[in-house]
């Protein structure tokens, strides 16, 4: 075997890279940085072939320089395949000329962002593995056993190659996105904490990494971390050992993109559930207390779920909503916005209300336990971890499919896709004739 015509080759993909290179830095255009891409991409396969000649360590930084390269284009380019995924869908899903605007901002600041890391681009450890490689090929050429095992060695690698793209072909959609590019999917937390979080980051990123060859990156702190773009890269390490763990490795924040009703949820072993389908009167509550007391039993467990109402409150809310929805006005509207808001303001620790007036009725005695994160960031139980794994594999296989604009949902033994339409803004109460109520 002659290797010269390696080293030639070499020197071409070498050339190649630096002049696209410098094209770019100095003109930055879509197409210059296309061809930048390609070149980049191309020496980086080179290297992968003749990797038996190179030195492990020299062709690791080699590698690096070469990843970072690529990483000036990466984020400007998940921003435009986002917009183009976004004026697919813009017919469907309503209210997405606010995210649109929004990417379209952010491609700009990507596009100035891009052009500046490319000026800053060193291709110096790149070049040396191209001269150690030239130079470890013509003394591999007088020597016959080298030759040999360096046959190979090359081969292998080609038919490890080629074995990849048959199946990146494969795999390839033209009306797909991404199937074409490596797609980058984030995952993020918001809200509040609660048990099986972390099973379902784990099974979102093993399913996405290891069976679909997806990039996952995870983003700190919900939505507030995504606004400061705090991310980090979930892969193996990342994801290992936190199956059983409760809470979630990336953290919550209570900042929302828009704003969702949520109820609380009902708790067992309780003596009185509170919830919001049904207004409570407090008297009731203190006779049913009184009626445990007179019957021996010396304590009793009130549970209040969050967005419990009394009777007078809910009448309140329920007329601030009517003025809100009958509105005609943009005045009117503000003014029955700001009604509910002081509304709201006014409910805030009705929990402590409610048990000093519990203990007026009743003359004994009321402790607050508010349970918060220690109920939500416990430990998930067998079924948590199930739950979650089945969701976020389920959630895995949509993003490989394109499909977006769903929510997850279990439904019998099945992960099924519900789109966001049919949920967002909408509260799922329970009914009134379910048979935990009745029970």
């Amino acid at each position: 075997m002659k290797h010269p015509a390696l080293a030639t080759a070499l020197h071409r993909h070498w050339k190649r890279y630096r002049s696209a290179l410098r094209k770019c830095q100095i003109n930055f255009t879509e197409k210059a940085v296309h061809d930048s891409r390609i070149e980049t991409r191309r020496l980086e396969a080179q290297f992968e072939l003749l990797k038996v000649f190179a030195p492990a360590r020299l062709l690791r930084r080699a590698r690096r320089a070469l990843e970072k390269h690529l990483d000036c284009f990466d984020t400007l380019r998940d921003t435009q395949v986002q917009l183009r995924m976004l004026r697919r869908d813009a017919r469907r899903i309503p209210g997405t000329e606010v995210l649109r605007e929004s990417l379209l901002l952010i491609e700009r600041e990507r596009l100035d962002q891009a052009a500046r890391n490319v000026r800053r681009v060193k291709t110096g450890r790149v070049r040396k593995l191209a001269r150690v490689l030239e130079v470890q090929i013509q003394r591999a050429e007088g020597d016959p056993n080298r030759q040999v095992r360096d046959r190979r060695a090359i081969v292998r690698a080609v038919d490890a190659a080629q074995a990849r793209v048959a199946a990146r072909c494969r795999r390839m959609d033209p009306g797909n996105v991404a199937t074409i590019h490596r797609t980058r999917i984030a995952v993020l937390t918001a809200g509040g904490d609660c048990p099986g979080l972390n099973a379902a980051i784990r099974a979102v990123g093993k399913a996405a990494s290891g069976l679909h060859g997806l990039e996952v990156i995870g983003v700190r702190d919900g939505f507030l971390g995504l606004i400061e773009e705090r991310f980090i890269t979930l892969d193996r390490s990342t994801l290992g050992g936190i199956l059983t763990v409760g809470g979630t490795i990336l953290g919550t924040s209570r900042i929302k993109p828009h704003r969702m009703d949520f109820h609380g949820k009902i708790h067992d072993m309780r003596d009185v559930i509170l919830i919001p389908e049904i207004p409570y009167d407090a008297r009731k509550i203190a006779k049913a207390i009184q009626s445990r007391s007179r019957n021996g039993t010396n304590f009793s467990i009130v549970a209040v779920a969050e967005g419990a109402l009394s009777q007078s409150d809910a009448i309140r809310f329920k007329a601030a909503r009517t003025r809100r929805v009958r509105a005609s006005s943009p005045a009117a509207v503000a003014h029955a916005k700001a009604a509910l808001s002081e509304i709201d303001r006014q409910h805030a620790g009705n929990t402590m209300r409610l048990a000093a007036r519990l203990e007026r009725l009743t003359g004994l005695e009321s402790r607050v336990t508010i349970l918060g994160y220690v109920q939500r960031g416990g430990a998930p139980s067998a079924n948590d971890r199930l739950l979650a794994t089945r969701l976020g594999t389920a959630c895995a296989r949509l993003i490989r499919e394109n499909v977006f604009g769903v929510m997850v949902a279990s439904r019998g033994d099945c992960a099924t896709p519900v789109p966001i339409e049919q949920v967002a803004e909408k509260r799922k109460q329970v009914p009134l004739d379910h048979p935990w109520i009745a029970a």
